[in-house]
């Protein structure tokens, strides 16, 4: 069976008790599941003593498929769980959480997990490694809000197919990982708005052109509408947003939680078994702007364009 490893890691500030607790308590999950989140409305149960070995919750769902997870070791600075998967097929994983104290109110955790893909899968490995870390990220992120926050500030909404319109635009080419993006795009934008002043931008997007999952590097642009065409200068790109058909989900607060509104639309994009039209990229538009609205107010649509 083709093996794979993958893990994702995070700072929380709040002591190693209150976040081995909170992981050990299985009714929490919901709250945090990057699984869950798409599917708040999956059937789960909850089995065993919370806080003990033999705890745990298993699922079931249209989107997330169903499954088990188990507590099989819980230790001051690690726990271990079986994860066994029975649909959309079966397999086990042997999950682990590691726990740091890096102070009385800083505790540094480590989600990681060791699988094995179906033999036919072999080719898979590192993509569903990248796939599962990304998961992790996302999870460990809410988790993170949900112990320091005790909220979630992240609500994403899927709609009906929308029809998007041709859209003409003025941007800047970028690429750059995921963990770089915000920053790098933020300075972007700021040097985008400045050359634009005159040409009465519109919206306000990011075009992701390619997504390497396995290296995690975005090549996008980011742009804003222009009714009129207008004379530009290097670095800017001229473009146009091709007119679609496509899938719609809203996201609204921090930016930092936008991948859970693009796992829905990409979650329905398969589930819905849509193909995807290979000449108009997914992409993203801000609806408000982040320098005079709360981040938990920030509102931004993702567009994944699909065949009819």
């Amino acid at each position: 069976m083709p093996a794979f490893q993958t893990d994702a890691s995070v700072e929380i500030e709040a002591n190693i008790e209150t976040v081995r607790s909170t992981l050990t308590n299985f009714k929490t999950w919901p709250s945090w599941s990057p699984w869950l989140y798409v599917e708040p409305d999956a059937k789960v149960e909850f089995h065993g003593v919370s806080g003990c070995v033999g705890a745990g919750n298993s699922w079931v769902g249209e989107k997330t498929g169903e499954g088990e997870i188990t507590l099989v070791k819980n230790e001051p600075s690690r726990l271990e769980l079986d994860l066994n998967f029975i649909k959309p097929f079966k397999s086990h994983a042997d999950v682990y959480f590691d726990l740091t104290a890096l102070s009385n109110t800083k505790t540094h955790i480590r989600w990681g997990m060791n699988s094995s893909l179906p033999f036919f899968m072999f080719w898979m490995t590192g993509e569903m490694a990248a796939m599962i870390k990304s998961d992790y990220h996302r999870g460990l992120l809410l988790l993170k809000d949900h112990i320091e926050l005790d909220e979630i500030p992240s609500r994403a909404t899927l709609h009906d197919l929308h029809n998007v319109k041709q859209m003409p635009y003025v941007g800047l080419h970028g690429k750059c990982s995921l963990e770089e993006i915000g920053d790098v795009m933020s300075q972007q934008f700021s040097s985008l708005a400045q050359a634009t002043t005159d040409m009465q931008p519109s919206e306000v997007f990011t075009i992701c052109n390619h997504l390497d999952v396995k290296s995690g590097v975005m090549d996008y642009t980011a742009a804003v509408g222009v009714g009129v065409a207008q004379a530009i200068e290097a670095p800017l790109v001229r473009g146009k947003r091709s007119a679609c058909k496509a899938i719609k989900v809203t996201h609204v607060g921090p930016y930092r939680h936008l991948a859970n509104a693009w796992y829905m639309a990409i979650s329905e994009q398969r589930h819905g078994k849509y193909k995807l039209v290979s000449k108009a990229p997914a992409f993203e538009v801000y609806r408000n702007n982040p320098k005079d609205t709360n981040e938990n107010d920030l509102i931004t649509d993702i567009y994944i364009p699909i065949k009819p």
